[in-house]
């Protein structure tokens, strides 16, 4: 389920990737261009595939500020955000295999 943002459409449902060491935001690259945030993200986050996989510490709070903001609700309502949440675990997460976001 997605709404419209500027005629294009934002993801309502997410899925945190987690592992024993670490965690990542699965978002389309897509959603960060329309959210204006696309140059904001760090090189510890990962894309494949029309999918960014952003990193739990910085750039998954980015993304989530931005879409929170985006849905009229406050940049800090997470658990506005988390309801709409699912996890998926995997003791070695096949996203540390991926290139980073930063490379072409």
């Amino acid at each position: 389920m997605s709404i419209e943002e500027n005629g294009k459409k934002l993801p309502q449902e997410f899925i945190f990737h987690e592992d024993p060491g670490h965690a990542w935001l699965e978002v389309p690259l897509h959603t960060l261009e329309l959210l204006g945030i696309s140059k904001m993200i760090t090189s510890f986050s990962y894309k494949s595939s029309g999918k960014a996989y952003l990193e739990e510490d910085v750039d998954a709070i980015t993304f989530i500020k931005a879409w929170l903001v985006s849905q009229q609700r406050p940049e800090n309502d997470f658990t506005y955000f988390k309801a709409r949440c699912t996890t998926a675990y995997e003791h070695h997460s096949f996203i540390r295999n991926l290139p980073g976001y930063a490379s072409k």
